[in-house]
């Protein structure tokens, strides 16, 4: 469950940095935007809380819950921002993920990169990321207000977040 629920993540982060869109009055989009929300909350809220409701549900409890949030509370607080999205000039995207390494224990764990292209489209871009297995993935969001908005799923699996400068 617990990776299922990494993997959606990763997958929204990866459209996150895919879908960018810019409205007429915010100008370019180019350059670098960090993870602000996730569904309305700062990334470590949601993720504490995300790793509360998950360790509960398999019965953690009392000192055990206590001791695992702290742990993953400094993790956050060390890894800081935990997803950057770098649109160029020359139509190039950087997109670098720490999602993995705040959900895992591994303490060497590294930002994942993926890069690629942007096309701006009205207040609509379409980015097509490549990773570094090499799988490629094209996605659309928005840009209004100097913000890139991206969504996926629905239902109980949707997630919406939001990057600024």
């Amino acid at each position: 469950m617990m990776k299922r629920i990494v993997s959606l993540i990763l997958v929204v982060l990866m459209v996150a940095a895919l879908f960018v869109g810019c409205s007429s009055d915010s100008g370019s989009p180019e350059g670098t935007y960090k993870l602000k929300k996730i569904n309305d909350k700062s990334p470590k809220d949601f993720f504490t809380e995300m790793m509360s409701e998950m360790l509960k549900a398999f019965g953690a409890e009392g000192d055990v819950l206590d001791a695992a949030m702290e742990e993953l509370t400094g993790k956050l607080d060390q890894l800081g921002d935990l997803m950057t999205v770098e649109l160029k000039a020359d139509g190039t995207v950087e997109m670098k993920s720490k999602m993995d390494a705040a959900m895992s224990e591994d303490e060497e764990s590294e930002s994942e990169v993926s890069t690629g292209t942007w096309k701006q489209d009205g207040d609509k871009i379409t980015f097509t990321l490549t990773d570094a297995d090499g799988k490629s993935e094209t996605v659309e969001g928005t840009f209004k207000g100097g913000e890139i908005t991206l969504s996926e799923g629905e239902g109980d699996e949707a997630m919406t977040m939001v990057l600024g400068k």
